[in-house]
């Protein structure tokens, strides 16, 4: 189906991973402030254990949301990155 020009008004794309990737990493990101609390987990080990939380998640809640879920949402996903 063609939409007349003017009369889209939003367009949302899911950018990281798909259109841009952060630099340096999320891994590598949590590696240097974690090891700043004592860490001693190499990036890979923390890559792997994101990728893995963050599929958990997804799986467990959806794509249900909200300001209150998501700081609950990341505050486990650190806890298991570094547990």
């Amino acid at each position: 189906m063609l939409t007349a020009p003017g009369s889209i008004r939003v367009v949302m794309l899911d950018a990281v991973g798909t259109v841009i990737y952060p630099r340096p990493s999320a891994a590598e990101v949590y590696a240097t402030h974690g090891r700043k609390f004592g860490s001693r987990l190499d990036t890979e080990t923390i890559a792997d254990r994101l990728q893995e939380s963050l599929q958990q998640l997804a799986t467990d809640c959806g794509n249900t949301t909200d300001e209150a879920r998501e700081y609950a949402r990341w505050k486990t996903i650190v806890t298991q990155v570094f547990d």
